[in-house]
């Protein structure tokens, strides 16, 4: 099965920065194709696996400047990615008569920061309160692109001991062994993680993949300093991939105390995965 990627289309610079990034990371993976939802209405539905409902409440620049869109999307993709676009999805079914539903089979979501905020209230602390529902709720893992172009040519997973954790760990692993880039695992040690994270390393088959010499892969364990200070450790070209904790994920915090830091202050594109994600695994 060929995986996919789903991108909903914003008619604006911003936009343009997004749907770039979704393009650079479809032809890193060299198997990603990319599907890209036009909006035309503000609102609408996914409905997952078990039922549950996520709403995706879009800002009024996803459906601005109707008449333009279609032309400067085509532009964008015949100077970029035009190889890699394999559908305009056009939604069939309708929860009410502005409500489309959105598919949910596809592996990975491209998603801003911020869909349902005014585009000014970006920033890159300010991860929205939809984006956060969405990352609590989705099977898939969600791609949160830059502001502005940047690509990546390594990926820097985080890994603290949780399980969601080692999932996030797993999902870059995926990405890595589809595009052939450097992978490093990076840990905030603490007392309290060190023997769980070894654990959970050893029993996952991960450990040997770190300790195999032709691999290029490392775990890089942060004994001291603060982890707002190590970030500078992590290069500017990475893709970052960081767990979401699924207690923590229901209020403002999405990543608990650490993981929050790592969204918070470092620019890079960034992979969320969520408690329920499924998708875009690859077990060592």
């Amino acid at each position: 099965m060929t995986d996919t990627m789903f991108h909903i289309y914003r008619n604006s610079p911003l936009g343009r920065e997004n749907l770039l990034q979704a393009i650079h990371f479809c032809k890193q993976m060299k198997n990603l194709e990319l599907i890209i939802y036009k909006p035309i209405t503000p609102q609408a539905v996914m409905y997952h696996n078990d039922a549950t409902l996520a709403t995706i409440s879009l800002d009024p620049s996803y459906t601005r400047d109707q008449d333009t869109a279609d032309e400067n999307l085509a532009r964008i993709l015949s100077q970029y990615g035009q190889d890699i676009v394999t559908a305009n999805y056009i939604p069939e079914e309708f929860t009410g008569s502005d409500l489309p539903n959105l598919p949910t089979d596809f592996s990975i979501m491209s998603c801003p920061r911020v869909i349902s905020d005014s585009s000014k209230r970006i920033g890159l602390g300010h991860l929205g309160p939809k984006v956060r529902s969405l990352v609590k709720k989705a099977p898939f893992p969600v791609f949160i692109p830059c502001l502005a172009f940047k690509p990546w040519n390594r990926i820097a997973a985080f890994f603290g001991g949780s399980e969601v954790g080692l999932k996030s760990v797993k999902v870059a692993l995926k990405i890595a062994n589809s595009t052939q880039v450097p992978m490093d695992i990076y840990t905030q040690m603490m007392d309290s993680n060190r023997r769980e994270c070894e654990q959970k390393l050893v029993a996952s088959g991960l450990m040997k993949l770190i300790e195999d010499q032709h691999n290029e892969m490392n775990w890089i364990k942060f004994e001291t300093k603060s982890l707002r200070e190590n970030l500078m450790q992590i290069p500017y070209d990475s893709l970052a991939v960081v767990g979401a904790a699924g207690k923590n994920i229901i209020r403002e915090l999405v990543f608990g105390s650490k993981l929050e830091t790592v969204q918070t202050l470092l620019p890079n594109p960034m992979v969320i995965v969520g408690p329920h994600c499924t998708r875009f695994i690859s077990n060592p």
